[in-house]
Parts: C-alpha cells; structure tokens; sequence
C-alpha cells in the first residue's frame, strides 16, 4: 500500500518542497508515500549549484519567478503549470540507491498506457524520440529516500530555455553544473484532448497497481506547522536559496558614468570575502577602503546597497553614485531571491 499525501492543492512550490522534506522526517517510517503536485513558475536548482551559474536572474526578476534551492541533487528544473512534479518517499537499500528505475517504473507505465514510447537513458530520465520528458533527483538520510522529478506536459518551453539560459564565463566554482538536453512536451504525443488529468489519473493508476493500492491521506495538523515554518525559514530565505552556493569567484565588467569598471569578488557561504577594483580607471585614493567596506556583506543588492549607501564613492569618478556601484556589484534578479532580507 502507498499513501498519497494531499498538499491542499497548493501551487506554491516553497510549500511543495517543505511537504516533501517534512514527509521523509515526520511521517510514519514505515509507511511509502507518493505526492504530485503542480507548481507555479520557478526554477529549482540542485543542492550543490550555484543560481548565478544556472539561471537567467535579470529575466526570472523581470517575469516574477521564484528561484529555490530544493535539498536533493542534480541539475536545474524550470516549472510551470504545464510541468506535473511527483515524489516518493520510502526506504532505501543499496539497490534503491545503485538503481532508481525500479522505482519510477509505474511512471513510465502511464506514459506507455497513454501511447507515449518514453524510455529511460543511463541516468533514468524518460525521453521520447530522442528529446527529454522527465528528469528526477534524489535526496537520502539513513534510511529513507525522497525520488522526485519532473512531467513537462505542456510547459512553455521557450519560457523554460529563456530562464536556465546563462553566460557562465564570468563565474568561477566548482558548483555542479547543469547538463542540458533537447526537450519535448509530452502533449505532443498524446491524443488530441488529453490534458493534466488524463495523465494524473492513469498514474495513480500505475502507482497503485504496483504498490496493491493507494490511499490519500491528509497531513496532521502538527507536520502541516512543521512545513509552514519550513517552507518559511528555509525555503524563502536567502541564506538557504542563495547562501547555501558553493564558493565561488565572480568577475563583473560593465560601463559605468565613471567609464569601464571590471571587479573581481570573491563570495563564500553567501558573502564577499574578498573583493578587487580594477585599475584601468580613475581608482586612485580610497578604492581600498571601499573594498574594506564591503567584507562580509551579504551578495545581495539590497545589502550591498546598505552597505554603500553614504559612502564616498568619489575614486570613480564624481558622476557616479554608490547605487549605480552596487548595480555593478551585482544582478538586479539576486534582490527578488528574498526581497526581506535584512542586511548585516
């Protein structure tokens, strides 16, 4: 028997992945359970990446998008109301660990059941004539496993590529990088009239023939507080969504009214830890102590911008003001990460 978790129809993906995490930590250990759920648009990020190395922060910020940082692996995911997300929460042995196919098998049974030929590749992602459907990570403790993926029913795929497409050149780490594919609807292999229904349906079908059946079952009161506060104090943050990057080194070239500006900044744990004006312009005086100034700020606009804000920026020429510094510094898009923050 596997136990279908109701998220209350919530489309708000900082709730989804708290439900996910709270369900692997507070429901009954014995017990195998199975969410689906659609999200509004946003791009999840894998544990180990670094969004300014995966997304396209000055169009998510310009579209409203929320950006996340979920706890299992793997490679950056764009959603939408077109992407149908699942989830299995159960126990692991080594084989679950090795091998994940098993596992997502009743998935690839409703996409044959609905005349969709989906295949699993060498790192059991479904793909149709060659082009991916469905991706998935993991994420595991001691003895339970959280298996989730994605379904792009009929999501917008220029949307989808817009988002994740990223210059990297100018970011040096050793985050995990993101391995793209070409992708596919699956509503374009669907009879004409099968929509998001058609496919939940014939996979809790698949899910529950495999698992000699299914129930749905509402979360208790205690872990629905538990994910509210999750999805409030990790899943909003900035130091869980941003902070949580690898280290990295950043390059920052732009025209300024000062002239050419290039600076190099290096950001741990969230924060400048070093930071380097150029000297191809007019930099000479007190360049050093701005670059003291910003130790230990938050790589975030909006602290950045606290940060400077009174200082005399005059090393760069009189014609330019200490926000259009800070806009230097940084994205415009790192600011909608958590527009709360409160700089240090």
């Amino acid at each position: 028997m596997i136990f279908q978790i109701d998220n209350n129809n919530t489309s708000d993906p900082h709730v989804n992945l708290a439900i996910e995490e709270c369900a692997l930590r507070h429901l009954d250990p014995d017990r195998t359970y199975f969410m689906m759920y659609v999200n509004q648009p946003a791009v999840i990020v894998g544990r180990h990446q670094n969004i300014l190395e995966e997304v396209n922060l000055p169009f998510v910020a310009r579209h409203g998008l929320y950006v996340l940082r979920r706890i299992s692996g793997g490679g950056a995911v764009y959603h939408d109301d077109g992407n149908l997300n699942f989830s299995f929460i159960r126990h692991h042995d080594r084989r679950s660990l090795k091998d994940i196919s098993h596992i997502l098998e009743p998935v690839r049974s409703a996409l044959l059941k609905l005349g969709v030929a989906a295949e699993f590749n060498h790192k059991n992602d479904l793909f149709v004539a060659g082009k991916k459907i469905s991706g998935n990570a993991q994420f595991s403790n001691t003895k339970r496993i959280i298996l989730h993926g994605t379904l792009l029913l009929k999501s917008d795929l220029v949307w989808l590529r817009r988002a994740l497409q990223v210059n990297k050149g100018h970011v040096i780490s050793r985050a995990r990088q993101s391995v793209s594919s070409d992708v596919t609807n699956i509503s374009d292999h669907l009879p004409p009239g099968s929509g998001m229904d058609v496919i939940q349906q014939q996979l809790v079908e698949c899910i529950a023939e495999r698992e000699g059946g299914l129930q749905k079952i509402p979360l208790p009161d205690q872990v629905w507080n538990s994910v509210c506060r999750l999805s409030r104090e990790k899943y909003r943050s900035w130091e869980w969504n941003f902070g949580r990057a690898p280290a990295f080194r950043i390059r920052r070239s732009s025209r300024t009214p000062a002239g050419y500006l290039e600076t190099m900044i290096a950001v741990a744990s969230g924060r400048i830890v070093d930071i380097r004006f150029g000297k191809n312009i007019n930099t000479i005086g007190h360049a050093a102590q701005l670059e003291r100034r910003l130790m230990g700020t938050p790589y975030h606009l909006d602290a950045i911008r606290t940060r400077l804000s009174g200082a005399d920026v005059r090393c760069f020429g009189t014609t330019l003001t200490a926000n259009e510094l800070a806009e230097h510094l940084c994205d415009k898009g790192i600011s909608g990460l958590d527009p709360g923050l409160q700089s240090a």
